[in-house]
């Protein structure tokens, strides 16, 4: 994601559970606060991981997923 929340497309998994993308909306929102104020966006204390709610499997579900959320700089697209 950007600055703004927004995914870059060609960075991102050709499919995407839209549950799990759910779960971004508090760690972004608190990112975001953190950057206006002056802050470092990776020193905040809830939502630093977030699960998929899919049951998984043994409820016939697909899974379930935990990422870590954190503030990393961009990579430089223009390398040689």
């Amino acid at each position: 994601m950007d600055v703004d929340g927004n995914f870059i497309m060609k960075l991102c998994p050709k499919k995407m559970c839209v549950y799990l993308v759910s779960q971004l909306a508090v760690p972004v929102a608190l990112i975001n606060e953190r950057l206006s104020e002056g802050l470092d966006p990776n020193d905040f204390h809830f939502m630093r991981y977030v699960r998929c709610p899919d049951t998984g499997v043994e409820c016939m579900g697909y899974g379930e997923v935990m990422l870590k959320v954190k503030v990393v700089p961009r990579a430089n697209e223009n390398k040689d």
